[in-house]
């Protein structure tokens, strides 16, 4: 795919999601033909476990998006495995990382035009935040403060609309299941902090015009479960991006997936995990896992 979105973004709606949904504000969703239904879907056996694999994208996904045998694996599963823990919102902990420390202002760290670029597409974008308020923010919030902007620009996000993620693990819920997570929400915090640094953020604003109308081929990439254009997605992501969102965190959940897992189990994680040389399902395989493509 070319002129991508910057690829900050795009991975990070590939393979994150607890803080960038946290903190949407959304506009009203317009009426769309229902799209064809697929998903990034797996089914892992190994002697009498089996693990549905299940990718997600973390914003514009609704469950009528997703193949209808996901549900049906949820409804046969006794365990639900996801990121990170939904049920937690700690606002201690959601400042820590949103928020700039004590005498730090973004607008300093971002410089002048990119500050003024910054102010303008939030403002432009409908915003409320006052300037004083959006200097206060962290290179974190930023970068998802923007992420929320494509993904409105493209009419995705309609109000109390929920990830993909929180609604796999709200229905795991009212089913009874055993719910479980890889890691903690600071955990995936420092993750993205990692990644959304000052110069990031530079990048992004940088690269804005030509690349701030690409949303929707990603979207259609997921949707058609195109796995050929998500592996061609990950060969443009710099490597310690690479590293710290997806190769890192892959092989820390490898190790955990056996004491999380029940007999019959859904993973549900960033469609980007399962990908590439460290990703999920060749990790998988390296551990005595047969893989099978679920359509």
């Amino acid at each position: 795919m070319r002129n991508r979105l910057p690829t900050t973004l795009l991975l990070t709606l590939l393979a994150t999601w607890s803080f960038i949904t946290s903190c949407v504000t959304p506009t009203p969703l317009q009426k769309q033909a229902q799209p064809e239904r697929h998903s990034f879907l797996w089914e892992a056996t190994k002697g009498d476990q089996l693990l549905t694999l299940v990718g997600t994208m973390h914003i514009g996904i609704k469950a009528e998006d997703m193949d209808p045998l996901v549900w049906k694996r949820l409804g046969e599963a006794d365990t639900v495995i996801i990121e990170t823990d939904l049920s937690q919102n700690s606002s201690t902990l959601m400042a820590k990382y949103l928020s700039m420390p004590p005498g730090k202002d973004l607008s300093v760290m971002l410089g002048a035009e990119h500050w003024a670029k910054f102010v303008k597409i939030l403002k432009d974008s409908g915003s409320k935040l006052s300037d004083e308020h959006m200097k206060s923010l962290s290179p974190l919030a930023a970068g998802a403060l923007l992420l929320q902007v494509q993904a409105k620009a493209d009419e995705d996000v309609q109000p109390g609309a929920q990830s993909i993620d929180s609604i796999i693990y709200e229905r795991g819920r009212s089913l009874g299941k055993e719910l479980r997570t890889l890691e903690t929400n600071e955990e995936q915090l420092k993750s993205l902090q990692a990644v959304f640094h000052v110069e990031a953020i530079q990048k992004v604003l940088d690269e804005w015009e030509a690349e701030s109308g690409n949303y929707a081929e990603l979207k259609k990439a997921f949707k058609e479960g195109n796995s050929v254009a998500l592996d061609d997605l990950l060969k443009e992501v710099p490597e310690d991006m690479r590293h710290l969102l997806l190769e890192k965190r892959n092989k820390l959940w490898i190790v955990k997936l056996p004491l999380l897992q029940g007999k019959k189990t859904v993973l549900a994680v960033g469609a980007a995990h399962y990908a590439g040389e460290y990703g999920l399902l060749r990790l998988l395989k390296e551990d005595g896992y047969r893989i099978t493509p679920l359509k």
